[in-house]
């Protein structure tokens, strides 16, 4: 197991959305499991050979239609799971993902000053 030392900055929320990433060129699927404007937790029937600080790509479906997209870079790796934090994610993908929090936690007011930070961060 290997995990980045750092403290949770953002609001996580239980979720399970189907989902694919793409690292080394091949195309991972399985599910997102949990969620925050940061990152989230993602876990697959498959073994990873990824590290920490490691990058990829992923992509969340809601139904059938994608609703995030970003560049990710994982900080922690086990086995058939990995958390992240997004690199670079798009506008819209943050809006729905806002949408999604803001129907789990009822924390609209937490929720917009997360925004907030990944604007200061660039990641936005």
């Amino acid at each position: 197991m290997q995990k980045e030392d750092s403290r949770r900055e953002f609001l996580r929320s239980s979720v399970e959305f189907k989902a694919e990433v793409t690292f080394q060129k091949e195309e991972i699927k399985g599910k997102l499991i949990s969620c925050s404007l940061g990152g989230g937790l993602f876990e697959t029937q498959n073994m990873l050979n990824a590290k920490v600080k490691d990058k990829a790509l992923i992509t969340v479906y809601l139904g059938h239609n994608q609703f995030i997209t970003g560049k990710v870079e994982f900080v922690f790796v086990e086995k058939n799971q990995f958390g992240f934090k997004y690199l670079d994610i798009d506008t819209v993908s943050i809006e729905l993902l806002m949408n999604v929090m803001r129907y789990r936690t009822a924390m609209t007011e937490k929720i917009q000053k997360e925004r907030d930070k990944l604007k200061e961060k660039n990641i936005l």
